[in-house]
């Protein structure tokens, strides 16, 4: 896997854990997805959830729990399939 595969693994893999479910973290995550994964399917699967998220959730939003499993998901393939799409950074 390349370094921001492993990045974008480790950083989700906090969320997940409970270990950083904060709006820069999730924020850092957008802008590793924009920067390494923007022609990928793993863009497309996991922006809209990125951008919906706010802590708490709210009318049209996705909360702690919501986005979790989001990332559950994208990792398990991640994992499995190993590189996705991601650029040699």
């Amino acid at each position: 896997m390349t370094a921001s595969v492993n990045l974008l693994v480790d950083l989700m893999e906090a969320f997940v854990s409970g270990r950083d479910r904060s709006m820069a973290h999730v924020d850092r995550i957008e802008g590793l997805l924009i920067e390494h994964f923007q022609d990928s399917e793993l863009f497309e699967e996991l922006s809209p959830a990125v951008a919906s998220y706010r802590p708490g959730g709210g009318d049209h939003l996705l909360d702690e729990e919501d986005l979790a499993s989001e990332f559950r998901y994208a990792l398990r393939r991640l994992l499995e399939e190993g590189d996705v799409g991601a650029d040699s950074a």
